[in-house]
């Protein structure tokens, strides 16, 4: 039996092939966009203004960063400034409140007030520079001319009668009682007070009884040096109260300027003796004092060279319970060492 298909006409083989490979191949273009459009590789406007925000927030960024950097560079620079002068101050200070405590130790006690006025102005408070401020006030405040506890009232009366010695002028009358006065406190052991009869004696007459008063007044000052270098001083009846080693040095300093003054006090073996070891005893003070100065201003080093040459010598001064080798201990030292 036939099939159908086969009686349909065919097409002679290898012409679809052939059609195939004739044929042309057309380029068929893309289609294009619409006018107006963006094409794929145009960026939409949201992404520019993006992208414009974060390179705007990065460069705000970065100014903020370097102005904080600035910033913090000036504020470690200003601490050093202000570290550094605070230590300038500080060595400043210290060392005028050194100076002072020597200047009062030497009797220079307006010096001595003038530099404390100056750490008051840098540092209130400083150590205990406000009552050695009251300390020397009231000192320079203390004439040196006490007012006798009686004055004579009834002034001499001239008489006709021929004397042989010549009538005592008002002068000599005062310095007499004055000089009276001064004994009598010396005898009770109130050098303070024979110190100042002593020293009217002069003012009122210079010459009257000048080897006696001289004498006592060496006597007197060397005395109440030694209380005040035992602070064993009451403020009552043996010199003033409180801490007053710088004026036993002073009355020191002043004792051996009357001895030099006076060579027959040389005969006086005894007062000789008493003078020379206050005078030991004063250097002694005047570095202790000079030294608790430095470690009072942090001035430790230049506190134990004082020290530890005031250790070497026969005598662990103490005052108050404090010792010279408490000073090296404190200062950081070791005595002995």
């Amino acid at each position: 039996m036939t099939n159908p298909s086969d009686t349909q006409p065919k097409a002679p083989a290898g012409l679809h092939n052939t059609i195939n490979t004739t044929q042309p191949k057309w380029n068929v273009p893309e289609p294009s966009h619409p006018g107006g459009l963006l094409g794929d590789d145009d960026a939409p406007p949201g992404r520019c203004l993006l992208s414009l925000l974060v390179i705007g927030a990065t460069t705000c960024l970065c100014s903020v960063v370097i102005a904080l950097s600035a910033l913090a560079g000036y504020g470690d620079e200003l601490d050093k400034i202000q570290t550094k002068e605070a230590g300038d101050r500080e060595i400043a200070v210290s060392t005028q409140y050194a100076l002072a405590i020597q200047n009062e130790a030497q009797g220079a006690l307006e010096l001595a007030l003038d530099r404390y006025k100056f750490i008051e102005t840098q540092q209130s408070g400083y150590a205990d520079v406000q009552p050695r401020m009251t300390q020397i006030a009231l000192m320079l405040s203390v004439t040196p001319t006490p007012s006798p506890s009686s004055t004579p009232t009834n002034t001499p009366t001239v008489t006709v009668e021929v004397s042989p010695q010549a009538s005592a002028t008002p002068e000599v009358l005062q310095a007499e009682e004055y000089f009276s006065n001064a004994q009598d406190y010396m005898l009770a052991g109130l050098y303070e007070e024979s110190i100042e009869w002593s020293d009217a004696v002069i003012t009122v007459d210079p010459a009257y009884r000048r080897f006696e008063v001289d004498r006592m007044l060496v006597d007197a000052l060397v005395s109440q040096a030694g209380i005040y270098f035992a602070g064993t001083n009451d403020g009552e009846t043996n010199g003033l109260a409180g801490n007053q080693l710088p004026r036993g040095i002073m009355m020191v300093e002043r004792a051996e300027t009357i001895w030099a003054a006076n060579p027959s006090f040389a005969s006086d073996t005894e007062l000789k003796r008493r003078l020379e070891n206050a005078s030991f005893t004063s250097f002694v003070v005047n570095g202790y004092i000079t030294a608790q100065a430095y470690l009072a201003g942090g001035l430790n080093a230049d506190a134990l060279a004082i020290l530890y040459e005031l250790y070497a010598l026969p005598s662990n001064w103490e005052y108050a319970g404090v010792s010279i080798s408490d000073l090296i201990i404190q200062a950081g030292g070791t005595p002995g060492s």
